[in-house]
Formats: structure tokens, C-alpha cells, sequence
């Protein structure tokens, strides 16, 4: 199966240009009106379309622009914009919002970005808008981290930011390591085939990544970091990954949600 009929089985939206490129914003009450305007006229200028902003129950309120189409849609801010992103056929997100709290048994912030079509830019409160520098994209042992490849090619060539191929895994040997290594690879296969610049680290096993993850945030100035909602070192009656770095992150996060994905070319990469 060729590249795109893969990436197709699991973006079931074009891929973005001039003419379908849909961005849907929104940002809860104690936003500052600052930040959301950093983070329009950010992606207003990278992407060359309107922002559709998304004003729910619990969302500032907006006017329209040259830049910005608001739209109303009742519910809390999660549902309503998961539900407008599916409506609407987004091919990207972008939220500011203070992150929900889970429990040790799921829930919170891995839940809600489970139920996207497309992958979510995510600002906590302590983390401002910043065009990025470059992109740290964190690869692991999953099969479906490689979901990222094709959202993050896409973000890294509208911004002209680079890529770095982080490879993290907290296993500390056999078979799992044999994959990061092939997913790595792989990872700059797509890198150099989409266009997109980029360097890899070397990957590394048996690492706290949710510290690795926020060391990587914080390293260089403006770096955005990109993730899967779910990763290896995650599991039951442990607060995941995504979790800790939407608690946690001073930084940008691009959050690709995990897609189950039926057929050939089933990693949907």
C-alpha cells in the first residue's frame, strides 16, 4: 500500500492545502485574550485560512475577522469541540484550556483527545503561544506512534520548523527495543520523503520519559513537542504520559490521537 492510501485510512480528511485546510480554535474563559491572539494570528499566518473558532458553554468569547469565523455550539468545550472537529472535518486543532483531571483508571485529558478525528494542538495555562523553532517528535515502542509522521510533516513545513526524531521507551531490553530503532528509522525515511528537515537522537530504553519529554520541552527556546495520546510506558493504575506533560508542559504540545486503524498498511502510518 502506498504512503498516502495509508495515511488516508487513518486522516480520513484531505491532507491540507490552500482549499481544504480546516483550523478549529477555542479557548476556555481564563484565557488571556493575549495568548488567543498570538495563537490565531500564529496559525492564521503559517496555515493562510481563517480560524474557525469554536465558542462553547465554557469558551471566551470572539468576534469575527478577517482571520476568524466564529461559530456557536452548546456543551462544554471538549465535547463540543470534538464533536465540531468531526462535523467540520478538521485537519487540525488548537485548544487553550487548563488540562481535566483523570484518575488512575483512565479518564482526563487521554479520554478527551481519544475523541478527535485529527491531531490537537494543546496550551495549558503555563504555556504561551510560540511559532516554533522546531518540533521534538517522540517515537516509541508502539506500532501506532507512527501516526504522527503525517501531521507532524504537515505542521513542521507550515511553520519551517525542523524535526527531531526523539526515540523514548522505559523498557529496558528485548523486542521492544528492536522496534524503537525500526520506528525511528522509519521516522526519517518519512521525514526525508515528505521534505521536511530533520536530526534524530539516539534512542534511549529504560528512560523516565515524562521527564525526558519535558527536559526536551524546555531545551530549546519555542520547541513544540509531538506525542501520541497513548504510549508504551503507560498502564493500568499509572497516570499516563499525556497526562503528566498536559499538567505539567511550559511548552506547546501536538497531540496525535491514536486511530484504530482495519486493512493492509494496519500501523496507518
Amino acid at each position: 500500500m502506498c504512503f498516502l492510501c495509508a495515511n488516508l485510512l487513518v486522516n480520513k480528511h484531505l491532507p491540507m492545502t490552500e482549499n481544504t485546510t480546516t483550523i478549529l480554535l477555542s479557548a476556555d474563559k481564563s484565557s488571556s485574550r493575549e495568548r488567543v491572539e498570538q495563537a490565531i494570528a500564529g496559525l492564521h499566518l503559517a496555515f493562510r485560512v481563517p480560524i474557525q473558532y469554536i465558542e462553547t458553554d465554557d469558551s471566551a468569547e470572539w468576534n469575527n475577522s478577517h482571520s476568524v469565523i466564529c461559530t456557536r455550539k452548546p456543551g462544554n468545550l471538549w465535547k463540543a469541540m470534538a464533536k465540531s472537529a468531526e462535523e467540520m472535518k478538521a485537519t487540525f486543532v488548537c485548544i487553550l484550556a487548563p488540562p481535566v483531571a483523570g484518575s488512575m483508571l483512565g479518564g482526563g485529558m487521554g479520554s478527551r483527545m481519544a475523541a478527535f478525528p485529527c491531531t490537537v494542538l494543546y496550551l495549558n495555562p503555563q504555556s504561551n503561544w510560540c511559532k516554533p523553532m522546531s518540533i521534538a517528535m517522540h517515537m516509541g515502542t508502539l506500532s501506532e506512534s507512527r501516526q504522527k509522521f503525517y501531521p507532524v510533516s504537515l505542521v513542521s513545513k507550515a511553520f519551517f520548523a525542523p524535526v527531531t526524531i526523539c526515540g523514548l521507551t522505559s523498557a529496558k531490553g528485548g523486542e521492544d527495543l528492536r522496534y524503537l530503532h525500526i520506528y525511528c528509522n522509519q521516522a526519517e525515511e518519512v521525514m526525508a520523503k515528505k521534505g521536511v528537515r530533520y536530526q534524530s537522537n539516539e534512542p534511549e530504553h529504560g528512560v523516565d520519559v515524562v521527564a525526558r519529554l519535558l527536559e526536551l520541552g524546555q531545551a530549546k527556546s519555542c520547541q513544540w513537542v509531538s506525542i501520541l495520546n497513548e504510549t508504551d510506558s503507560d498502564g493500568l493504575f499509572k497516570t499516563s504520559t499525556l497526562q503528566h506533560l498536559c499538567n505539567k508542559a511550559t511548552f506547546p504540545l501536538l497531540v496525535t490521537p491514536r486511530q484504530e486503524v482495519v486493512g493492509v498498511g494496519g500501523s496507518g502510518y
